[in-house]
């Protein structure tokens, strides 16, 4: 049986985006002065940012 780095549920990915519907989205706190940009080079919009390195919308 291989061994997966992450449990097997959508919401899990084995990088740094966030899944589609993941509670993570939008649920961040607004750090003023924070460089605008997330770990991979994306634009932070205005507002909550998403917890975690990837700032882009849910991926499936």
């Amino acid at each position: 049986m291989p061994i997966r780095p992450f449990p097997a549920r959508p919401k899990l990915r084995t990088d740094f985006r966030l899944g589609a519907g993941s509670p993570a989205l939008a649920a961040g706190a607004v750090i003023e002065n924070n460089g605008g940009k997330d770990y991979f080079g994306n634009r932070l919009r205005p507002g909550a940012p998403d917890i975690g390195a990837y700032a882009g919308r849910g991926l499936r």
